[in-house]
């Protein structure tokens, strides 16, 4: 068997279609991941995501830049344990970039604004001065939304 001389890519084994490609592609990252941080030591395994690899560099993402040393210190090791598997078996660098992730915050519950009656009055009569037939339709439909101020579902 003749096999070009560049390292595996284990990201590139999915199936052709879109989203059972995407599909496969996210499980095989995911048990990709889960298999590096089983080989760090504990403490840096909640600190470390894997983002990829390419041409035998590995990459994982850090939250900051005494992560990457303490990674960086342990990349022989970490090789080391990793080459056992086929799939990383020309794996020869581990590169930690430092970008801070963290689940944004819930955004708070807005009510949209309301139309007022003026409001609505005044695009009725822009849409009686308007010749484009679409553009009208528009305006006419907004200014069916005017209420007042304290007056829910529409009815003024």
């Amino acid at each position: 068997m003749n096999r070009p001389n560049r390292p595996l890519n284990p990201l590139r084994q999915a199936p052709s279609g879109s989203l059972e490609k995407l599909m496969v592609k996210a499980e095989l990252h995911q048990s990709l991941e889960s298999l590096i941080l089983s080989e760090l030591p504990s403490n840096m395994a909640s600190r470390c995501r894997f983002a990829g690899y390419h041409n035998g560099e590995l990459t994982l993402i850090v939250p900051d830049s005494t992560t990457a040393s303490q990674l960086r210190f342990h990349q022989r090791s970490l090789l080391t344990r990793l080459r056992q598997d086929e799939r990383f078996q020309q794996a020869w660098r581990v590169r930690a970039r430092v970008a801070a992730w963290h689940d944004p915050a819930p955004r708070p519950e807005r009510t949209p604004p309301h139309l007022s009656i003026k409001n609505a009055r005044l695009l009725e009569e822009v849409a009686g001065h308007t010749e484009d037939q679409a553009l009208k339709r528009v305006l006419l439909r907004l200014s069916a939304n005017g209420t007042e101020p304290g007056s829910k579902n529409g009815q003024g």
